[in-house]
């Protein structure tokens, strides 16, 4: 038994004793009227026990020749398939990298659910490892159907086979190269059914999926609606897609999974344009004939949003030299109210400050709404506030201060 083990026991065997000592002197009348006696001893023996429970033996690391490898959870597999991807070999020195690698491998042959291994210490110089598996279930069948089966079959597509092990991570890659496969071929709308029927057992597992490939359809046109800063053919030209034209030589493809793609860029080219809450929606609906289809972009542009006028408060510099330092940056006014605008506005600032030795200097830009703003467009005051600092010189930017929650607040 280990020294510390001992010496844990040892004590407990005290402290046991000890309050078997006190319980019965507690039990007589005395005890009874000086119960408070009793206390320090349940105190002196709580910390003995927690003292044991917080000092544990610290693990040895194994050393030593391996002096046998042993295999346990197999029940279909033969144990040679794993033990045939390990390095880790009878009489080798034992290294616990070699196994964590033999784990890595016996996951990768796709399998098993869980590869672990037990490493003990049988003598001074020997070491004994026992690889334990948990086997993936079996698929005992796999139907699939589709709305088309004229079109022929999809499973040589699928990497999943009726016998073979059901990894529920490539059954998700199957059913995802399932609709590429579809989207390539200008299939939209399609739809994938799948149904998974575990044994109770755990040991099999029956798959069942229905494919309904929906139509081949190429873009007929792109209707767009709500555009009033960017025209409607400015519109059509940022997406991945332009409708169908045999003069132009173009068939008309365009792929479903990019179509949001292609709202979020246009709200982020709106946003540069000052339309901070600008909304845009892009939907298919089926065009005049089958096998066509037309895009519509909806767009909500919101109030637009225009810097008005810059001004500051310093109290850094005097006011000819911030004058000049202000001179030095170009004139914001009339430009569409942005964040990157507002840091790169206090970034001039702090450089200009820098460069006449003003010291280390923190500057602060608001955002205000001005009086005159109306619903199509919110005119924005900025103010720079230059403070010293402390330390090295930074900048800070009050971003942004502007309530975009509503659309045209009466105040600041």
């Amino acid at each position: 038994m280990d020294a510390h083990v001992r010496e844990c026991a040892c004590i407990c065997r005290a402290v046991n004793i000890h309050a078997r000592v006190r319980v019965r002197h507690l039990m007589s009348v005395e005890s009874c009227v000086n119960f408070r006696a009793w206390i320090p001893a349940v105190r002196v023996a709580g910390l003995l026990v927690c003292a044991c429970g917080l000092a544990p033996a610290q693990p040895r690391a194994l050393t030593g020749a391996v002096e046998r490898i042993g295999v346990a959870g197999f029940e279909r597999i033969s144990p040679a398939v794993l033990l045939s991807a390990t390095v880790t070999r009878t009489g080798a020195a034992y290294s616990a990298d070699s196994i964590n690698s033999d784990l890595h491998r016996g996951m990768r042959l796709g399998l098993f659910a869980n590869v672990t291994a037990i490493a003990r210490q049988r003598s001074p110089s020997t070491v004994a490892v026992t690889y334990r598996v948990r086997e993936l279930p079996v698929v005992s069948s796999f139907s699939l159907t589709r709305a088309h089966p004229e079109q022929g079959s999809l499973k040589k597509l699928f990497t999943t086979r009726e016998g073979g092990p059901f990894d529920p991570y490539a059954w998700k890659r199957d059913l995802e190269r399932i609709r590429a496969f579809l989207a390539s071929n200008d299939h939209h709308g399609v739809s994938i059914q799948e149904h998974t029927s575990m044994s109770p057992d755990g040991r099999s597992v029956a798959l069942t999926v229905h494919v309904r490939e929906g139509q081949p359809q190429h873009l007929e046109a792109i209707d767009v609606r709500g555009a009033r800063m960017l025209d409607a053919g400015e519109v059509r030209s940022s997406l991945h897609c332009q409708p169908r034209s045999f003069w132009l030589l173009r068939d008309g493809r365009f792929d479903d999974a990019r179509l949001e793609e292609d709202a979020e860029a246009l709200r982020e080219r709106y946003r540069e344009a000052g339309c901070q809450r600008a909304q845009v929606a892009i939907t298919r609906r089926t065009g005049s004939r089958p096998g066509l289809a037309i895009l519509d972009v909806e767009i909500d542009e919101g109030p637009r949003y225009v810097v008005q006028s810059l001004s500051w408060v310093q109290r850094v510099v005097e006011s000819n030299t911030f004058a000049e330092v202000i001179d030095d940056i170009d004139d914001p006014s009339g430009q569409p109210w942005t964040p990157g605008l507002v840091r790169g506005l206090g970034r001039e600032i702090a450089a200009g400050l820098a460069g006449r030795d003003a010291g280390p200097v923190t500057v602060n830009i608001a955002s205000h709404w001005c009086s005159n703003s109306t619903p199509e467009t919110v005119f924005v005051d900025l103010v720079a506030r230059v403070l010293p600092s402390q330390g090295r010189r930074t900048f800070d930017a009050a971003l942004p201060l502007i309530p975009l929650a509503s659309p045209l607040p009466l105040g600041d």
